[in-house]
């Protein structure tokens, strides 16, 4: 399985603090990866205005066959 994260950071709501920005997503992204327990998944990251800033995807599956 392979777990991959894009996040582009260069927006409005990291111009402030971005790696606070970045902490909160990032914990909503665990809570997430925790939550969807599916394989060749993908799902959009939001900032805290909703708008898209990146995706995760889980690739392969979970079978150590």
């Amino acid at each position: 399985m392979l777990f991959s994260c894009n996040i582009d950071m260069d927006n409005a709501a990291f111009a402030e603090d971005p790696h606070a920005e970045l902490s909160k997503v990032v914990e909503k992204l665990a809570s997430e990866v925790n939550y969807f327990r599916y394989n060749d998944f993908t799902r959009n990251i939001t900032d805290y205005g909703g708008k898209q800033i990146g995706f995760w995807t889980i690739i392969g599956d979970n079978n150590n066959d």
